[in-house]
């Protein structure tokens, strides 16, 4: 029976090796976490005080940090062609689509955001922001329903 108390023991130490590892992955996962968070901060804050560039051969000037925080820029900004730009995604990949949401904002494709300074130095309002629910309000304010050609309209049938 002295073997049957070894494997007990040998079990035990075991599982104790087990908990050990498992409390150690635990550890390593939440200091890796911790310093994802500590990161993605640092480059929210340093991305929050940047304005987009919007001159075309500036933006072919860009590289490495900036050219990212660029991309992150106009995503915040509004642009709607970035979405599908990967952090894997190579310098001549950014640029273009950098460029791009240049175009299409200059198209009147997207609007900017609050907070972010146009083409012409302007930094946008709430107000000018193209959001605002009362715009619909002013377009239509001269329309009557009771005398729209909605109400006139008469099928013919042949």
């Amino acid at each position: 029976m002295g073997t049957c108390s070894s494997t007990k023991k040998e079990e035990k130490a075991w599982l104790q090796a087990i908990v050990e590892h498992n409390k150690q992955r635990i550890a390593e996962k939440l200091q890796k976490k911790k310093q994802k968070e500590a990161r993605a901060a640092e480059i929210a804050k340093r991305v929050e005080g940047v304005q987009p560039i919007w001159d075309k051969a500036e933006i072919d000037a860009l590289t490495g940090d900036r050219l990212k925080d660029h991309v992150k820029v106009f995503i915040n900004a509004g642009a709607l062609n970035l979405s599908h730009i990967k952090s894997s995604a190579t310098q001549p990949q950014r640029r273009a689509a950098i460029k791009e949401a240049i175009d299409l904002y200059h198209n009147r494709e997207w609007m900017l955001q609050p907070g972010f300074q146009n083409p012409e130095g302007v930094i946008i309002d709430e107000d000018e922001s193209g959001n605002d629910e009362d715009s619909d309000t002013e377009i239509l304010e001269g329309y009557d329903e009771a005398s729209g050609s909605e109400n006139e309209w008469v099928d013919e049938e042949d």
